[in-house]
């Protein structure tokens, strides 16, 4: 079973422009149903359902069955003309987020033939309801007239402006989920690298990082309690600068860490730091490359304590 597509409130308000700008532009006003049935986008609704047939409680219960019945029928062609309770045609098509139906564009009601427009049906309707009379009349006026013809180009037209809202609404529905995506990764990310750097201050070795181009951008607690200085001291120096001079093989390490992209070995190399006191201690130097990007994770552990 493929998974329910739910249409989300920005992409609703975006459908809504796309109805307005598309409705002035072709002249279509329109309405968007959801596949229960209710109205959830209207453009230019016609004034004989918004006053009268809907506005009812009995002639509006009956046009609700209706539209909720009109997404089954919807669903499965590329269009619908059908005729409403009340005797108005109409045309629907679904609008579809990839190729998964997910509403229905409605038209507005409208008449095959003059003979339809005078029948005495809508007076015993107006009467049935309590509707006022030359207001009903009125309305029904407004309702335009449309030859087999013209029902098949309208028709055509409403099908071009399905597709339209379904490209759009399945871009606004894919970007949505891309950005929910993006936001979840980066939640899980941000809390990765909230446990990383817990775990970075409180180990028991002493710790720092280093660019690509040798310069320390962070260094835990002991690692700066082994240099004798303030970590905010170290930040910006180069690593190399914290050994003994004439240590190539330390920078003999850092640079075989940088160019194969791999941990240094287990058992790391000895070296000796100058703490800010100028004492000199040995050292068991161990360097590794966080991930793929061009940081480095220094570690040095204080062969005094061994």
């Amino acid at each position: 079973m493929s998974e329910r597509v739910v249409v989300g409130a920005p992409e609703l308000t975006r459908l809504h422009t796309l109805l307005d700008e598309s409705g002035e532009l072709l002249g279509l006003p329109s309405s968007v149903l959801t596949l229960q049935g209710h109205e959830c986008v209207s453009v230019g609704e016609t004034r004989i359902c918004s006053e009268f047939h809907r506005k009812h409680s009995v002639s509006g219960r009956e046009c609700r069955k209706c539209m909720a019945k009109v997404g089954t029928y919807a669903s499965s062609r590329s269009s619908l003309v059908y005729l409403c309770p009340h005797h108005l045609w109409r045309i629907a098509i679904p609008v579809t987020i990839g190729r998964q139906h997910v509403a229905t564009l409605l038209g507005p009601p409208f008449f095959r033939s003059e003979n339809e427009q005078k029948s005495g049906y809508f007076l015993s309707l107006a009467q049935r309801y309590g509707y006022p009379v030359r207001d009903y009349d009125d309305a029904l006026t407004e309702i335009p007239i449309f030859s087999e013809g013209e029902v098949e180009e309208v028709r055509k037209k409403y099908v071009v402006l399905g597709h339209f809202l379904s490209h759009n609404l399945t871009y606004l529905h894919r970007s949505a989920i891309e950005a929910r995506e993006r936001k979840n990764v980066e939640e899980r990310l941000r809390r990765l690298e909230n446990n990383l750097r817990s775990i970075f201050e409180h180990a028991g070795t002493a710790m720092a990082m280093v660019r690509e181009d040798g310069s320390l951008i962070h260094a835990n607690t002991r690692f700066g309690e082994l240099l004798g200085e303030e970590r905010a001291h170290l930040v910006g120096r180069r690593w190399t600068s914290i050994f003994k001079p004439d240590q190539q093989y330390v920078l003999d390490e850092f640079n075989q860490c940088r160019k194969g992209g791999t941990v240094s070995p287990s058992d790391g190399c000895e070296a000796v730091i100058r703490r800010a006191d100028s004492e000199e201690v040995d050292v068991l130097m161990t360097v590794g490359m966080i991930s793929e990007r061009p940081l480095y994770l220094l570690s040095l552990v204080d062969l005094r304590r061994q």
